[in-house]
């Protein structure tokens, strides 16, 4: 029997990044096999809340199910960019100062409350975020648009968390079960512990109001499985641990270290953005230029190759040669999803540096990628936290602090060691099929039908 879910999801192909959508997109691919269709309420492209031309995730459109229904709802309400904000040239609203008028009456009551809006963190007050802004426009839409449609489950993903309030809005009109996503933890989080208290609290009681309403909710870690039902023991029962992972036939072949091919140097390969604020790379270039200097790494023996485009600009090149690496960075621009997996099949060892900043909970969705690739192990430079701890538990490499040069020394003289000697330092396969996008979406399937036949609806 063809069921029909309602998913709701912001960032929906080709909006946002890949990131942001790529859970949702792969669920859909593997339920269409299993007898679901969708109708997917999304931003957008031209008329989002916030806009970000400089992010996309079109690669994914085509996997998207072929008869999907996908409405996407443009924000009547727009608010300025934390740059227009802050803008000496204008106030916000697109105009430059100088061409303004003289502000009289109301007008220059509007100028004087832009002019607080600059010092004041008036985003703090769209709880949970800025996309409350485009919900009702959202939920509007939907029941113009579906007068005669019937939805057997809706699915929201989050964040952005206004998505769950309109979630609980449709649940409340449709009389849907209804299944959350909570993609990154909500209360606990460091954007939300950067707020006042009295926002925090606001976020943690809406929280809880929504989760308690929901049917079920799916967190994508242990750690944050542990968080949730520790906090919320009252309704523990509603969270189901399903973790993100890779689509292993965008893997196959699935390679083997017995059929590569050893490499002339020993190669480094990373993929993602690295900033001096954020997945800061300098302690491994400090790492590996004492490591040269002392000898014990042959700089024409090694290479690192960076996966994306933003390394220059908080690296220059004197910024590498003061560590002593500038002959041994190379970087590239992002690479078709082919080319990039056949390019992690090369390296040596994948570099994986996390986020700074309380990010405990989280598990970037390439060190999955890494794992698939086969044959490389990881170096994770953390601060701890949910992907050490599945680093650790299927031994996929090392993890060391970030700041901790002379463990990444240490870490990087044994994997060279290893690969010098010909006995290169390889990782287990066993166990990735856990996390194959296709029995993820099996396991998000059998959730389905529980919260059905709990309504008594199977």
């Amino acid at each position: 029997m063809n069921r029909h879910a309602l998913v709701l999801l912001y960032f929906f192909p080709p909006v946002g990044t890949a990131g942001a959508s790529i859970r949702t997109i792969k669920f859909m691919k593997y339920l269409t096999e299993l007898g679901w269709r969708f109708t997917v309420v999304a931003a957008h492209p031209d008329r989002q809340v916030i806009f970000d031309p400089g992010t996309t995730s079109k690669y994914l459109e085509d996997e998207i199910p072929p008869d999907t229904k996908i409405l996407r709802v443009p924000a009547r309400l727009r608010i300025p960019s934390k740059k227009r904000l802050t803008n000496n040239e204008g106030h916000g609203d697109g105009q430059p100062t100088a061409q303004k008028k003289t502000a009289t009456g109301s007008s220059a009551l509007k100028n004087s409350l832009r002019g607080v809006a600059r010092w004041v963190p008036w985003r703090d007050l769209l709880v949970p975020d800025p996309v409350i802004l485009w919900i009702r426009e959202a939920y509007k839409a939907l029941m113009e648009s579906n007068h005669h449609e019937k939805f057997d489950v809706i699915y929201a993903a989050a964040p952005p968390f206004s998505i769950l309030r309109l979630a609980t809005n449709l649940k409340r009109k449709l009389h849907v079960p209804l299944v959350l996503d909570i993609k990154d933890d909500w209360t606990g989080s460091p954007f939300l512990l950067e707020k006042p208290k009295i926002i925090q609290r606001i976020h943690e009681s809406l929280e809880r109001r929504i989760f308690f309403e929901a049917d079920r909710v799916l967190v994508v870690t242990k750690p944050s499985y542990r968080h949730y039902t520790s906090l919320y023991e009252d309704f523990s029962d509603k969270f189901e641990y399903i973790p993100n992972g890779c689509d292993l036939a965008d893997f196959e072949p699935h390679e083997s270290a017995v059929s590569r091919q050893p490499n002339d140097k020993f190669t480094i390969i990373s993929a993602g953005g690295y900033y001096r604020d954020s997945r800061n790379p300098e302690p491994l270039f400090r790492a590996l230029g004492e490591l040269i200097r002392q000898n014990r790494i042959d700089e024409s023996k090694v290479e690192i190759l960076l996966i994306g485009d933003s390394l220059h600009k908080d690296f220059s090149n004197e910024d590498l040669a003061s560590f002593g690496v500038d002959k041994i960075v190379r970087q590239v621009a992002p690479l078709p999803k082919s080319a990039y997996i056949e390019q992690l099949r090369q390296a040596d060892l994948l570099l994986s540096i996390l986020y700074e900043g309380g990010y405990a909970t989280m598990v970037p969705g390439k060190l999955y990628e890494y794992w698939a690739a086969g044959w490389p192990p990881v170096l994770m430079l953390d601060d701890g936290g949910a992907a050490r701890e599945l680093l650790e538990e299927y031994e996929l490499g090392n993890a060391v602090d970030r700041r901790d040069v002379a463990g990444i020394v240490r870490a990087l003289d044994g994997y060279y060691n290893a690969w010098r000697d010909g006995s290169p330092k390889t990782i287990p396969l066993e166990n990735i099929e856990k996390f194959d996008r296709k029995n993820l979406a099996s396991g998000l399937h059998d959730i389905f039908l529980d919260v059905l036949n709990d309504r008594g609806e199977l």
